[in-house]
């Protein structure tokens, strides 16, 4: 309720900090990289307070708020320091912590873990400025910090032509460095798509050769079986229906490039000396079994196309 000048009661204003806490923190595991993580997690709480209003509360109540939000380990640390939460300031227990949690530091450690700081191979340009940036806050750099850091990345990146790249350029900053490197990185990407595009493009227009040219092998070879088979169906009905014209064929069973008949294996101008002999393979006549078209053995058949047999 509202006073009569307006106040609002001691009730009231306890009810509406209470309604006013918003949201929650993680609370901070314990293992061996509680220093870092420790450090994030003050961070957290000092957001969280701010977000809040916590500075209002009684000193006991922040202790209270302090302690429910840093959890079981946080709580089991907190029990080793014997110190009385009912008394103690929010101040004196963040300071216990900060001395458990951040020993004395080795500022050669802190500088070398720096300098020695290389880009993963999965690591991206923001991400190692990131972690560079990080490893720079404990080394008490001042004023030559962020071009320490400018140089850091410039040796610590694992792309030899970006860090080429780079080395020629004046007047570097973090900023600068980070947009070439990205450009760079942007343009290699493209490059190398196009490229592949490029490969696959060749490598169909050669599939696509290669099977045109074997189809028309394969139409050649059709074809050209189609008519040897014609011409052995010609010879065999040609056979059965002999010519009487024995002096025509007589003349062109000669093989026309060595002069060599075809039906008797010999060479002569005139009369063909198998005229009228009978084949003992084929049984037909005008031919010696040695030339026979159907006597696998001789090589002849190979070499010269028969003609059509003559009664």
């Amino acid at each position: 309720m509202v006073s009569e000048d307006g106040d609002k009661s001691e009730d009231e204003e306890r009810h509406e900090k209470e309604v006013s806490i918003i949201g929650s923190i993680k609370p901070l595991k314990i293992d061996s990289q509680v220093p870092e993580r420790w450090k994030i997690w003050k961070q957290k709480f000092e957001i969280y307070t701010e977000a809040n209003k916590l500075d209002d509360f009684p000193e006991t109540r922040k202790v209270a708020i302090f302690l429910n939000l840093l959890g079981d380990q946080g709580l089991t640390i907190f029990n080793s320091f014997s110190v009385d939460r009912k008394t103690a300031t929010l101040k004196e227990v963040i300071d216990k912590f900060d001395a458990k949690f951040n020993p004395l530091k080795n500022l050669s450690v802190e500088r070398y873990n720096f300098f020695s700081r290389q880009q993963n191979s999965d690591e991206e340009f923001e991400e190692y400025v990131t972690a560079i940036t990080n490893l720079s806050n404990s080394c008490e750099f001042s004023t030559l910090k962020e071009s320490l850091i400018k140089d850091k990345f410039v040796i610590g990146i694992s792309d030899k032509k970006v860090k080429q790249r780079l080395l020629q350029e004046d007047n570097l900053t973090i900023d600068k460095c980070l947009k070439i490197a990205k450009s760079m990185k942007l343009s290699h990407e493209r490059s190398a798509k196009i490229q592949s595009n490029n490969d696959n493009q060749t490598v169909d227009a050669v599939s696509n050769s290669y099977r045109q040219h074997r189809r028309s092998s394969t139409t050649g070879r059709s074809r050209s079986q189609s008519q040897g088979m014609s011409r052995n169906n010609n010879y065999h009905r040609q056979d059965k229906s002999p010519s009487t014209n024995y002096h025509r064929q007589d003349r062109n069973s000669s093989n026309t490039r060595t002069g060599t008949c075809t039906r008797c294996g010999q060479i002569h101008r005139f009369r063909c000396p198998a005229k009228g002999v009978t084949c003992r393979i084929c049984k037909r006549k005008n031919h010696y079994e040695k030339c026979c078209y159907f006597n696998k053995n001789v090589d002849m058949v190979t070499k010269y196309p028969l003609l059509e047999d003559a009664t």
